[in-house]
């Protein structure tokens, strides 16, 4: 789960998630008898579709093309998330085609898809965690952003009415929160860094990472002094003179050019 969970860090585009709900096939009653046998087995059985009455014609778009939990994810579920861009689908390459990309995307957006209901199964466990109040102060601040006509233009592509997709709107805000929480709970508070720690790293790379060695500045000094001055001249030269030597003596006694460099960073 804490691989998944890491995996969701990278943003998904709001345009393509916010009818996810809206239009995804939630569970109904208990699973078939073939689903329950299945689970009770050691070896999992993959999941046959529901068959049709004789004669009876299958939609395409009721094609289950994946099955997390109790979630079923079917065929129009994963083309109302893809079917803008695959509308504006091209080749990248001469040898590939429109279908390649399509395929390609509609490979991408189901295991976004997959992924996210593996967290929403996680996040149910601990309800709590996400409260009504948060939902809505969040929900309000995503339909600010997206503004009123962008709200129904994304409400017409889900073909549904509008109190149904301000409903499903909420419960996807919540899920992400609940997303948010979990990301939180499972990964950034367990990565907590002590002082003991700290301080070991510290004395094991002390000499590699957290320390440079002595080193000199030499400065040009102006030769020019006040003339109440001028008899000190001689002196500062001399001085001058004897730090030179000594910073020359010192880079010359280096046994390795790194050594060199390092005495010759001011």
């Amino acid at each position: 789960m804490l691989c998944l969970i890491l995996r969701l860090t990278r943003a998904f585009p709001i345009s393509l998630l916010v009818f996810f709900y809206g239009c995804a096939s939630e569970p109904k009653g208990p699973p078939p008898a073939e689903q329950a046998k299945a689970a009770s087995e050691t070896t999992p059985a993959r999941v046959e579709p529901t068959p049709t009455a004789p004669g009876a014609a299958e939609n395409p778009a009721d094609l289950t093309v994946a099955v997390v939990g109790p979630y079923k994810i079917t065929l129009a579920d994963l083309t109302l998330l893809t079917k803008e861009r695959e509308a504006a689908a091209q080749p990248a390459m001469a040898t590939m085609t429109v279908t390649d990309v399509r395929r390609r995307i509609r490979k991408e957006h189901l295991e976004e898809m997959v992924e996210r209901r593996l967290l929403i199964l996680g996040s149910k466990e601990h309800p709590e965690w996400v409260k009504g109040g948060s939902v809505e102060l969040e929900v309000k601040k995503r339909l600010a952003e997206l503004g009123p006509d962008e709200v129904e233009r994304r409400r017409k592509i889900a073909n549904v009415p509008k109190e149904s997709f301000l409903e499903e709107f909420r419960r996807y805000v919540r899920e992400e929160l609940m997303q948010r929480e979990i990301l939180r709970r499972e990964v950034n508070e367990k990565v907590v860094v002590t002082d003991e720690e700290v301080r070991e790293r510290y004395e094991r790379d002390r000499e590699k990472t957290f320390h440079r060695p002595q080193s000199w500045a030499v400065h040009h000094i102006d030769r020019f002094l006040p003339r109440g001055k001028a008899a000190e001249l001689p002196a500062l030269m001399e001085r001058m003179e004897a730090l030179r030597s000594e910073v020359a003596s010192v880079i010359a006694s280096a046994t390795a050019p790194r050594a060199k460099a390092d005495l010759m960073v001011p």
